[in-house]
């Protein structure tokens, strides 16, 4: 009997620092496989917000080779608790609506969508000063996408989501920060319950596991298509058509009908 010995990367080295070089947070590492992606989600650290990674970056690959990423942080400016900033006039994605609510919370690694415009934000607590930019509202198939990788609260206690960019062929993929969690701003990236049946808003394929492999069957955008079911995939779903193949249930290329 043996097992085969999986080679492991060099750790990356994960440094905590202010602007002027002051250690804020005991060093952090992040290993794995030999050759494999990793990502660097910046840590919360009381009283200060993150600015940007140095000396690396937050997303690569494990080599043998030692490597390190130092992320640097300033001090926070102070807010009012009540109101939160983002109902500021100049925020689109304002939290005063009371008919707004958060989306429930949702787990590491789960989608979400942008339906409006809205800020990408350093800290949980949005102000003009906190935001990096804002994603315009799209289309339905050219949407920014997100995966979450933490859950945070402003000071007036308003949920944040702390997401990563997953957009498909978007200059901004891979950018970090956090977002608002109100339903009326996010959705689901994909269906949780299965609709009788689609239209297609893209080109999709049909294919025989849920995992999306083994091809069967190429449709063109336009195509409405009768579904039997919905299966759980890891953290997404997929649709099960009448004879038994699986498609995506990504909301940006299928449509319930």
């Amino acid at each position: 009997m043996w097992n085969k010995k999986i080679p492991q990367g060099n750790p990356v080295a994960i440094h905590y620092v202010d602007q002027d070089g002051k250690t804020l947070k005991k060093d952090d590492s992040q290993g794995g496989e030999l050759d494999t992606k990793y990502t660097i989600t910046p840590a919360s650290i009381a009283g200060y917000e993150f600015v940007k990674a140095t000396e690396g970056t937050l997303t690569g690959t494990l080599t043998s080779n030692p490597q390190q990423v130092t992320l640097v942080y300033r001090k926070a400016p102070v807010t009012p608790t009540t109101p939160d900033s983002s109902t500021s006039s100049s925020s689109t994605d304002s939290t005063s609506s009371s008919t707004s609510e958060a989306l429930p919370t949702l787990k590491k690694g789960q989608a979400i969508t942008a339906v409006k415009k809205l800020g990408l934000y350093r800290t949980p607590n949005f102000s003009n000063r906190s935001r990096e930019f804002y994603y315009a509202k799209q289309p339905r198939i050219k949407r920014p996408q997100f995966v979450v990788t933490g859950v945070a609260q402003s000071h007036a206690g308003h949920k944040r989501y702390l997401v990563r960019d997953v957009t498909p062929n978007s200059k901004r993929k891979g950018r970090v920060g956090y977002l608002t969690a109100k339903s009326t701003f996010i959705v689901g990236t994909y269906y949780q319950h299965a609709p009788k049946k689609v239209q297609l808003l893209t080109n999709v394929n049909a294919y025989r596991e849920a995992a999306l492999t083994h091809q069967i069957k190429h449709f063109k955008r336009g195509k409405v298509l009768r579904v039997k079911g919905i299966v759980h995939y890891h953290l997404t779903t997929r649709l099960v058509l009448t004879n038994g193949t699986y498609i995506t249930s990504n909301k940006a290329h299928v449509l319930a009908k």
